[in-house]
């Protein structure tokens, strides 16, 4: 009487390596994705020519701020919404009041005078924020 004996089975099981691999670049993919797409809203948002600053340095995690940009004609916009200074000091204390350590993002466009900037600044002192102002890389 012959003896019948199973095989293992362990050998059998696919390797997913390559499934790992796929999944791995999808990630990759992903990430620089959505790095790309906050990039463009901020474009999106209003044509600003900015100011080179050499010194500028990129940061490595974007914190949640407000984004105020204006330009040479007065155009003010607040969150992609055009709006006066008096509007853009109310919509400033209101951010404010939900959250005290919000901070506010100015870009300017080079072209715009002194008084524009002193403005928004002020407003956003008024309304206890703290300002970053964005500038444009080395040219």
């Amino acid at each position: 009487m012959a003896l019948q004996l199973k095989k293992g089975t362990a050998m059998e099981v696919a390797t997913i390596t390559s499934l790992i691999d796929c999944v791995f670049f999808l990630l990759i993919f992903f990430v620089l994705a959505t790095r790309f797409d906050e990039e463009a809203k901020l474009a999106k948002e209003m044509e600003v020519n900015l100011a080179v600053a050499s010194s500028a340095k990129p940061l490595t995690s974007p914190p949640h701020e407000i984004v105020v940009s204006f330009d040479a004609k007065g155009k003010y916009i607040v969150e992609n919404k055009q709006v006066t200074l008096s509007q853009m000091l109310s919509a400033l204390k209101a951010a404010a009041q939900s959250n005290p350590t919000q901070s506010v993002l100015v870009r300017a466009d080079k072209g715009c005078s002194w008084e524009q900037g002193v403005a928004v600044m002020n407003n956003c002192r008024q309304a206890g924020l703290h300002v970053r102002i964005a500038t444009g890389g080395d040219k």
